[in-house]
């Protein structure tokens, strides 16, 4: 078999990096609920993220048209879904706002937050407040904000990595 010399690291394939990139499918963030599994799924060929119900045996997908699920708070995002009562609460990747899809109906995206140059992450459901908190980090001044949505807010120092916000009923 013949031999040729080629510079270190490369090889001959049929193969691109796009190829390779777009051969593969990224999934996070599962949990129970609304009688099944919902996950969020990175598709590389549109780039896009989605939310996905797996329940009785079929999937249906819980985004709306031309919308992409990811948050980008801290700069790296996370917590970009939860399940609430009727549906889920999710960040939109474009505006980084807070969104409900109903699960009774075709994916529609209903406002939680509207807030410019805000962006919000480690979202979780309180049924107890019937609200979702999340971690809301502003641009328009420094530091973070935490709060319920939409609108009740406490402020948290610059310098604080804030985690998420978890719900804990009082006992007794």
């Amino acid at each position: 078999m013949p031999t040729h010399s080629m510079p270190y690291g490369s090889w001959p394939s049929r193969w691109s990096a796009a190829d390779a990139a777009a051969a593969s499918r990224d999934f996070a963030g599962l949990q129970a609920g609304l009688g099944g599994l919902v996950w969020l799924e990175y598709r590389p060929e549109d780039g896009r993220c989605r939310l996905w119900l797996w329940r009785d045996g079929t999937t249906r997908c819980l985004t709306p048209a031309r919308r992409s699920v990811r948050s980008r708070i801290y700069e790296y995002g996370g917590g970009a879904f939860c399940i609430v009562d009727d549906g889920v609460a999710w960040v939109d990747e474009s505006d980084q706002q807070v969104y409900r899809t109903r699960l009774a109906e075709a994916p529609v995206a209903e406002a939680l937050t509207a807030q410019a140059r805000r962006r919000y992450g480690d979202l979780h459901h309180a049924p107890a407040w019937n609200a979702v908190l999340a971690v809301e980090e502003s641009h328009a001044a420094k530091g973070w904000r935490t709060g319920w949505s939409p609108c009740r807010c406490m402020t948290v120092r610059t310098g604080c990595w804030p985690r998420a916000p978890i719900f804990m009923p009082r006992r007794g």
